[in-house]
């Protein structure tokens, strides 16, 4: 059975914590795949125009944008998927993967759902925000989490408690969640409550 895979990335950030070579390497593995149809959606990107290219056995599909106000987010997924979803092609026998990347193209997943119903939403978890926020104090960062309700905090804790609510209904939203070292794994099942068949692990030195 073939697959469509549709990989989305956003250009201006796709560099940052591994996700370029990530990408690549996600290239370079499928397009060997004569089962596979892989189709990589570049958002934000500094092109001057939608476009759709095909490089060998890749499709390359892309959106500009140069500079988008936070609470306009939403409203560039949106048209960008009314845009998208013209150009989804796929027979009824074949499976639907839509593959993102960073929390904020959750904003993606209803209307997947709603235009694709038998799809599959994977979701790769490259970075969280608390380990800058706290440098990796993965102790406080469980304190908060657990002691929300009894503890007076701080913005600062707030906002990261805010973060994690964010984080933990994406990734209950998704059908699978992939992550890249065992910490995170533990972490998804142990603090989000994930069960583990809806966790993916693929070490570093393989997605890398």
């Amino acid at each position: 059975m073939k697959t469509n895979i549709y990989l989305f990335t956003n250009q201006d950030q796709s560099s940052e914590y591994g996700r370029g070579t990530y990408f690549r390497q996600m290239i370079e593995c499928f397009n060997k795949n004569e089962t596979i149809s892989l189709h990589i959606v570049q958002l934000f990107t500094d092109e001057s125009e939608f476009k759709i290219i095909q490089q060998e056995n890749v499709e390359i599909i892309t959106f500009p944008i140069r500079y988008v106000p936070f609470q306009s987010i939403e409203r560039y997924y949106r048209n960008s998927w009314y845009i998208l979803k013209k150009y989804i092609r796929t027979q009824e026998e074949e499976q639907l993967i839509f593959h993102l990347n960073f929390v904020y193209q959750y904003q993606l997943v209803k209307y997947m759902r709603k235009d694709f119903p038998g799809c599959k939403v994977f979701f790769t978890l490259h970075f969280q925000q608390w380990t800058s926020t706290l440098s990796g104090d993965d102790i406080s960062y469980k304190k908060i989490i657990r002691e929300s309700s009894s503890l007076s905090l701080s913005p600062i804790e707030q906002e990261i408690y805010n973060h994690f609510l964010f984080e933990k209904r994406v990734l209950e939203g998704v059908d699978k969640t992939i992550c890249l070292s065992r910490f995170t794994e533990n972490l998804l099942k142990e603090i989000y409550g994930l069960p583990k068949e809806y966790i993916q692990f693929i070490p570093k030195c393989l997605a890398n």
